[in-house]
């Protein structure tokens, strides 16, 4: 994993981690990290959504009984494609993990913007030329304001 952000104590006691695979689209914004390994949180932007993500160690007592689970916020569950509970080793908690997919096919809306080397093409300055002074021809009246016809031109 590319990144980790975790809060250890000391050796085979305590501790928590979040680990993001390198090709998971995170941006941290801020990670506070318990000194006696309780804790580790990290603000984000996960796939430019905003994301607290938090890892919690709460001591068993007596029972070896540990609470595992994911908090998410209800716009994300889509997203989720597996959680895994996996094998418990020189420890009293397992790691777990989250698969989430954001659809990639989401893309932001583009802005137009003309591609200014067409002024220089002579046949594109006619042909413009030309189209506009028909859309005027056709359009203008005594009703229609002169901004209103520069408008929807």
């Amino acid at each position: 994993y590319e990144r980790s952000f975790h809060s250890n104590f000391n050796n085979k006691a305590r501790g928590t981690a979040i680990l993001i695979h390198k090709k998971v689209l995170f941006t941290p914004s801020q990670t506070i990290s318990d000194p006696q390994g309780r804790y580790v949180i990290v603000s984000g932007s996960l796939f430019s959504t905003p994301v607290i993500l938090a890892s919690v160690y709460a001591p068993n007592w007596d029972d070896v009984i540990g609470l595992i689970f994911f908090l998410i916020d209800k716009t994300l569950l889509p997203s989720i494609k597996k959680t895994e509970y996996t094998t418990i080793v020189e420890s009293d908690h397992a790691p777990v993990s989250l698969d989430i997919s954001f659809s990639q096919n989401v893309t932001q809306p583009r802005v137009w913007r003309l591609d200014t080397s067409l002024l220089s093409d002579n046949h594109f300055c006619e042909f413009i030329g030309k189209a506009i002074d028909e859309f005027i021809h056709f359009n203008r009246s005594d009703s229609i304001s002169p901004c209103t016809l520069w408008e929807t031109l």
